[in-house]
């Protein structure tokens, strides 16, 4: 806002054209008959406005526009008034919202919960933090209010405490240490708890040179010398992955080294056991559709109304038709036919099991989760017919029992893989055909695992943008067995508006009055939250006359004696603009300035302008007062390359005059005269969601079980008049595609395709189309996937030592970032797990501060951004004699402090040395029974 101000000096004369009498000398000043002390103020009227004057004796009288009162915005339920921007806490419905005052000429107040977290009761501000018992744990958890706008909070344990064995010191959890590893290294290690005092040990944000030998922390700089003697100059990025930039000569040079993660708690068989390589042997059987076998596979096929059972036998393809699985009875659901994949135990069967029964009779359970319903029937063969998704197998059926790694497996495993995707193998002998396929999964247990490495359950729904198209889309955790997830962009998302109890369709247009009582358009946007938005601007207002146009119409208006158009183009604004109509002869014209209103911008006024091109100016003056006052001009200097400024601090609904004057290159200056008002804003648009039951999914898509040779492509059409799918994926190199397209003909009943015999480590676009009986095709999913590396190839043990080993391989084919390395004791309790990232430039790595006469599981992957290769596996016992096993004194000084009901309360004094928790049994001595242990 820009204060009205008029200064008047007066001398002891008298100003007659103002009718005020006034004096001053040394004693004070008088006016109009009053005398008054110098330095007293008073209040007169001028014009239209008060002025504040001052007496400063025979420097005369000074009177300068008395301020405006500010805003204020009043809260009826505090009962206290704010000024303009101030904020405040108000109590509502048993929550603290944060309020702002914001005034827009109303006095409108605004109030959110979103940066608060209420929880038991209380109310918390971002970054505070609280303490509460965990709701079934028994023990405490501290709580931190992260806000993200929609008042999310944490927990995590704060009585756990993490025991670092090499440093032998005890931390809380969340604490994080930083510790040395093979001597010049430096990794990060946080106290994770989890109850089991998990610590986990990284240098992925750390920059280990290997040239230097020096450890180097995110944003550090150094200087090393490269093989030819340039000086480089080197950046710790980090991303993630240890990664640094040398800089030579204006070229950049990426390298990175290892990263160790250390954790003192049981590891999962992936770091255990060799995992499971795509490495397919040679194919002897080919199916019509164009899918091929090995000898041993078998797999299922349609013909008709009939179900093939196949196999691929030394001399062809044999078939035979499949009857289904073997009958079932009795049991406690009256002979109901199995469910498969169940859990019973929290362990996943694919097939009929004799587990639990003394007889060793075969049953099934007859719902996904056995634990849960415990209904089951019994089964007259063990009926294992499990077909494979994804993997090399083309979906053969599993082969029980397969041998893997010098093991037979009756069931799925999750043994190799680190992602715990259960799979196996189709042939029987893995380790030699490498042929295996992914086994679906519980219907209860399904987790789906997005690119970012988020998990949802079933039913879960979240928004994501298109990595290709860039559109956002909602996405919802579907299964289907096997961690499916499917995405539909918001524009395909059928849902309703509910506004006023009155139910509209997506892009149905309605009106609604605003609670001010003004009538608004409204549309119903939909995008899967029922959202709609109502916007009272489809018109254009006039500032000085207060008439509305509607959008397209023109009319005229005068403006210091010349002519202007004016249009309404309304653009969701009330936007219109005037051109001056005014000719000149010769087509010599000055400068003319475009008048444009916006309804949405009371307290500012864009002002553009056109030059005549043959015109030389080096630089404008803009200025601008009120209109009809003796305010002093407000100015501004604009470059002469310029056309447009905007003016801001104004008043709404005021008329200010304006001058822009030309300054020509030899200093003569030309002055264009306009005038301009400001509006008194917009009307507030008014928008909302509707609450709804999931939205109908009409398209989706998903990429799920990527190896390093196909994936698979997942998809949902909703409509009835599809004859078929078509498929197109195609090689990209460096955002190019070779031009060499692939196409898959797909019958309608088609949800999804299993695209193999691809290269490693390489992207791929793939196309899917709706085929219809009209001819025309419709692209319903276009998406782009890379497919895992391969694995290091040729690896050997070439050094073992007591307390070290060394391994070497040779590079995958495919094109790499780095490799990981994890390694742990084969004996689960004999040490931790440690894991190391290398540059895709190592071919060897140093294992080191590994105990004597140890046997260690080592597995080595291939990394390319997000995706691993399969792993290689070693087992490799160090060199020399176990270390003794330490015995741990026993405590001493055990005492009863407090005995009550059903409560006692021990102390005692731990041994010396380290001690990383205590086992106590408890067993009452007059009841029989087994002891309880906490």
């Amino acid at each position: 806002m820009i204060p009205r101000a008029l200064v008047l000096l007066c001398l002891g004369t008298v100003v007659r054209s103002q009718s005020v009498s006034k004096s001053v000398s040394q004693e004070g000043c008088m006016e109009d008959g009053v005398m008054y002390q110098v330095d007293e103020q008073w209040e007169r009227r001028f014009r239209d406005s008060t002025l504040l004057c001052t007496c400063h004796g025979t420097a005369g009288i000074k009177c300068n526009s008395k301020p405006e009162e500010e805003e204020t915005c009043y809260d009826k339920i505090n009962e206290r008034t704010y000024m303009v921007g101030e904020t405040y806490e108000r109590p509502k419905e048993g929550m603290i919202w944060d309020c702002t005052c914001i005034g827009s000429g109303r006095g409108k107040i605004s109030c959110t919960i979103a940066n608060r977290c209420h929880e038991g009761g209380a109310s918390y501000k971002i970054g505070d933090t609280w303490r509460r018992p965990h709701e079934t744990g028994g023990f405490m958890l501290e709580c931190v209010c992260l806000g993200n706008g929609k008042g999310e909070w944490t927990c995590k344990p704060i009585a756990e405490r993490c025991y670092d064995n090499s440093a032998e010191l005890s931390y809380v959890v969340g604490e994080t240490w930083e510790k040395a590893y093979q001597g010049w290294m430096m990794v990060d290690c946080t106290c994770l708890g989890e109850g089991s005092g998990r610590i986990t040990c990284t240098s992925r944000n750390r920059c280990n040179d290997q040239d230097t030998y020096t450890s180097y922390r995110i944003g550090d700089t150094w200087t090393k010398t490269d093989s030819h003697g340039s000086v480089l100059q080197c950046l710790c990025t980090g991303n993630g992955r240890g990664e640094w930039k040398c800089e030579r000569h204006a070229s950049l040079h990426t390298s990175g080294l290892g990263s160790g993660s250390r954790v003192v708690t049981n590891i999962q068989p992936a770091a255990h056991r060799e995992g499971v390589v795509d490495f397919p042997p040679e194919v002897t059987c080919s199916t019509e559709s164009g899918l091929n076998y090995v000898q041993g596979q078998s797999w299922l096929r349609n013909q008709g109304d009939k179900e093939m059972l196949c196999n691929c036998v030394g001399n062809g393809i044999s078939c035979q038709e499949w009857e289904g699985p073997a009958p079932v009875y009795g049991g406690n659901s009256g002979g109901q036919p199995c469910v498969f994949p169940f859990v019973y135990k929290g362990k996943t069967f694919h097939s009929c099991i004799s587990e639990g029964r003394e007889d060793g009779q075969l049953w099934c359970s007859t719902s996904s989760d056995y634990d849960a319903e415990e209904k089951y029937s019994f089964c007259t063969e063990k009926n294992v017919m499990v077909a494979t998704r994804g993997g090399n197998s083309n979906g053969a059926l599993c082969q029980f029992p397969f041998h893997y790694l010098n093991k037979n497996y009756t069931d799925c495993t999750s043994d190799g893989r680190r992602d715990g995707m259960k799979w196996c193998g189709t042939t029987t002998n893995y380790d030699e055909e490498r042929r295996f396929g992914f086994c679906p999964m519980a219907a209860h247990e399904e987790v789906c695992t997005t690119n970012e490495g988020v998990m949802y359950r079933v039913g879960d729904q979240w928004d994501k943008r298109h990595d290709v198209l860039g559109h956002m889309m909602r996405c919802t955790c579907v299964g289907n067995g096997r961690g499916e997830w499917s995405c539909v962009a918001y524009s395909q998302l059928k849902d309703q508006c509910i506004v006023d109890g009155l139910t509209y369709e997506v892009n149905q247009t309605f009106t609604k009055e605003h609670e001010e009582g003004y009538m608004m358009n409204c549309t119903c946007y939909g995008q899967g939250r029922g959202r709609w938005k109502c916007d009272a601007i489809d018109q254009c207002q006039e500032p000085e006359t207060r008439a509305f146009f509607q959008i397209g119409e023109s009319w005229d208006k005068t403006i210091h004696g010349v002519m202007y158009k004016c249009y309404c183009h309304g653009r969701g604004i009330g936007e219109l603009s005037c051109e001056p109509q005014q000719t000149f002869p010769g087509g010599q014209r000055p400068v003319q300035v475009i008048i444009t209103e916006s309804g949405n911008q009371p307290d500012s006024h864009p002002i553009q302008w056109n030059a005549p091109s043959s015109a030389h100016i080096t630089q404008y003056i803009l200025k601008w007062r009120q209109k009809d006052t003796a305010n002093p001009w407000r100015e501004v200097l604009i470059p002469g390359h310029l056309n447009t400024y905007t003016i801001s601090a104004l008043k709404p609904g005021i008329t200010y005059e304006g001058q822009l004057i030309s300054v020509l290159r030899f200093g003569r200056r030309e002055i264009t005269r306009f005038d301009f008002t400001t509006n008194y804003g917009s009307l507030a648009t008014s928008e909302g969601d509707t609450v709804q039951p999931p939205p109908e999914v009409d398209t989706s898509e998903s990429v799920t079980e990527i190896t390093s040779s196909s994936f698979v492509i997942s998809w949902v059409s909703a409509s009835d008049t599809v004859s078929g799918f078509r498929v197109e994926y195609e090689l990209t190199e460096e955002g190019q595609t070779t031009g060499q397209t692939s196409v898959l003909e797909l019958p309608r009943t088609t949800t999804s395709v299993n695209i193999n015999d691809l290269l490693p480590g390489r992207k791929y676009r793939v196309n899917v189309y709706e085929v219809t009986d009209t001819g025309y095709d419709n692209l319903i999913l276009t998406t782009s996937q890379t497919t895992a590396p391969d694995a290091p190839v040729d690896h050997e043990v070439e050094e073992v030592q007591e307390t070290s080993i060394v391994i070497t391989w040779d590079k995958p084919l495919a094109p790499i970032t780095g490799y990981r390395v994890v390694y742990t004791p084969s004996e689960e309790g004999e040490g931790d797990s440690t894991e190391l990232v290398l540059p895709n430039t190592a071919t060897a790595v140093t294992l080191s501060d590994l105990r004597p006469g140890l046997q260690y599981n080592i597995s080595i992957y291939a990394v390319e951004d997000t995706l691993e290769s399969q792993p290689i596996f070693v087992q490799v016992n160090t060199a020399g004699d176990p270390l003794p096993v330490e015995e741990v004194a026993t405590p001493t000084e055990l005492q009863f402090v407090e005995v009550s009901a059903n409560q006692i309360v021990l102390t005692w004094s731990g041994p010396l040395g380290a001690v990383s928790e205590y086992r106590i049994n408890v067993a009452p001595v007059d009841e029989p029974g087994n002891p309880r242990e906490s």
